[in-house]
């Protein structure tokens, strides 16, 4: 029952026509080799003996008769060599079938599963791994993919095996009922090494698992290891790695093996038993006993097949069982859908924070604890504190990436609850200190934030975020920013995520620890253009450098997740003074 719904998974990811269709296909070239099967008896009888005596004869002469055509020679391998012909072309739609099959099944699962991540909130993101994310929609749904090619060859396979037995029946009862008896007890003599087929499917996925992780720390790691001198250190991990993986997959092919090797032995000996019992025990004539023959001929390695593709099958049962509970949680920790309301414009008087709590599953403390705050429109306060004082997550409590477990989060008189918080995430630029840039071209970067910008719309949020350096790279905008904007300075991306931020035309933004890595003078280009900004946007700056401060109209000091002192920046002490 297991099997079935992991089979429904999968399947439920392809449209109803085209599996109906590559059904079809499969059960008309069944047809096919059964018909084709009961031809070879007449054939064999007139070869022979130069008549047609048996059952199946009488019927097809009844049947060429009732047509007005005679019962000979020509007519049969006419027919047979027709049935050849319409297999091929069936076969030829079945392969293109179950290869669409196969593609669209791998496609929509990897799409779902990347649907899952896209949409899920941020605080049970946080509390995953990402190589995880990454095992999954590539080698986890990769392997997958081979799993439903053997599904459909069991199928198939199964419907070949069906209309072969039941030709044979047609032909001989009594040793088509010898020969599936003996399959059958074999087939289930076996139940060891499907089970086997399980466990090392379970085995290659954490080792898959672990092979993906120790890749991307070491790819995310490369600077620092070469800096380091840890090379090898990275390489010897992935070697031992990889030969987990190896070992598990070699485990799987030897057993295959083994058990195809079994099965050609048995199939041989088996075969042999068969005939005898035939000739000198059921008494079978010639003609009859050579189609049998045939016939069992093609479903000895029919059943070794479908061992095989049980088996192979079985082998991807742990990663859809991965997929599923991993759509299943998604599903759960799904974010609310965007609404119909426009993202928020214009901040008119504050955004309010009142006795909010929140707090991770990873740790035993709240991380921010009671926490009330006005941040004043069109304002710039700046936020310091220690590390681990709970400045980050406050931050993306103001953006919507997290909603409190208690307390509200408000702008005006708007309560930004579960139903809101993604329409307030559109309405908040965020630029923390790892900006994201994508290895593309600084224009597609910027259009990240603003699909329809214009060049002119471009232009001026360069310029108001003081990033005027762009017209100055090799291509100007259509300039490759490298990896993660690595041929670009940290001061440079800085800009560029501002400029990226201003094209959105929000009302608010939030900046966390963005200037902490840079130099002085690149400092100073990103104090001018928040300084520009002022009284334009609601900014929020978490940090705890100087130049910056002497952009605040309030400082708020956090420790241990709550505000311990709250006081007027320089500019308000200014303007107090003026």
């Amino acid at each position: 029952m297991k099997t079935l719904t992991q089979s429904g998974l999968v399947l439920r990811q392809v449209p109803l026509p085209r599996l109906l269709a590559l059904g079809g296909a499969m059960i008309a070239m069944s047809l096919t080799d059964g018909i084709g099967l009961v031809l070879l008896v007449p054939m064999l009888e007139l070869l022979s003996q130069g008549t047609s005596e048996s059952m199946i004869s009488e019927m097809m002469t009844r049947g060429a008769s009732w047509l007005g055509l005679p019962l000979n020679l020509g007519l049969l391998v006419g027919l047979f060599v027709a049935l050849v012909g319409v297999r091929s072309g069936l076969q030829i739609l079945r392969d293109r079938l179950a290869f669409s099959v196969n593609a669209l099944a791998v496609d929509n699962l990897r799409l779902s599963c990347l649907r899952g991540l896209m949409g899920a909130r941020w605080h049970w993101l946080v509390n995953r791994k990402r190589s995880d994310h990454a095992a999954l929609v590539t080698l986890e749904i990769s392997r997958i993919g081979g799993g439903i090619q053997a599904l459909v060859s069991l199928v198939a396979t199964s419907f070949g095996l069906a209309a072969y037995m039941i030709a044979a029946f047609a032909i001989s009862p009594a040793m088509s009922g010898l020969t599936l008896a003996t399959g059958m007890v074999i087939y289930l003599s076996l139940y060891r090494v499907r089970r086997r087929a399980v466990l090392l499917g379970s085995d290659l996925l954490n080792a898959n698992k672990s092979m993906m992780a120790t890749v991307e720390r070491s790819l995310w790691g490369l600077k620092l290891a070469k800096i380091l001198g840890t090379e090898e250190r990275h390489l010897k991990d992935l070697h031992d790695t990889m030969a987990s993986v190896r070992e598990t997959q070699l485990t799987f092919n030897a057993s295959n093996a083994l058990t195809r090797a079994f099965w050609q032995f048995l199939g041989a000996v088996l075969l042999g038993l068969y005939v005898m019992a035939g000739v000198y025990w059921l008494k079978v004539d010639l003609p009859v006993l050579i189609a049998l023959v045939f016939a069992f001929s093609r479903m000895l390695p029919g059943l070794m097949a479908l061992q095989q593709s049980v088996n192979q099958w079985l082998h991807t049962v742990p990663l859809i069982d991965n997929v599923q509970q991993f759509l299943d949680e998604s599903r759960i920790a799904a974010d609310r859908p965007i609404g119909s309301a426009e993202p928020i414009r214009i901040i008119n008087r504050s955004v309010r924070l009142d006795h909010v709590t929140l707090a991770y599953d990873s740790r035993p403390e709240p991380s921010i604890h009671d926490v009330s705050l006005v941040i004043p429109a069109r304002a710039t306060t700046a936020i310091m504190g220690p590390s681990g004082a709970g400045k980050s997550t406050l931050a993306d409590i103001l953006v919507g990436l997290l909603g409190p477990d208690s307390g509200t989060l408000s702008v005006d008189d708007l309560v930004i609850g579960p139903q809101e918080q993604r329409n307030w995430m559109r309405s908040v630029a965020y630029i923390p200190q790892d900006v994201t840039l994508y290895h593309d071209t600084v224009r597609r970067n910027l259009l990240w934030g603003a699909p329809g910008a214009s060049d002119a719309d471009i232009d001026a949020a360069l310029s108001r975020a003081a990033a005027e350096f762009v017209h100055d790279l090799p291509n100007g905008l259509d300039t490759m920013v490298g990896d993660g904007g690595a041929l670009l300075s940290g001061g440079e991306r800085q800009r560029l995520a501002i400029a990226r931020a201003l094209l959105r035309k929000v009302p608010m933004l939030v900046l966390d620890e963005a200037t902490s890595a840079l130099d002085v003078e690149n400092e100073a280009r990103i104090h001018d253009a928040l300084a520009g900004l002022h009284g334009e946007l609601t900014i929020v700056m978490i940090g705890h450098r100087l130049p910056m401060l002497e952009l605040a109209d309030q400082i708020i000091e956090m420790k241990a997740g709550q505000i311990v002192s709250q006081s007027p920046g320089p500019r308000t002490r200014i303007r107090s003074d003026r």
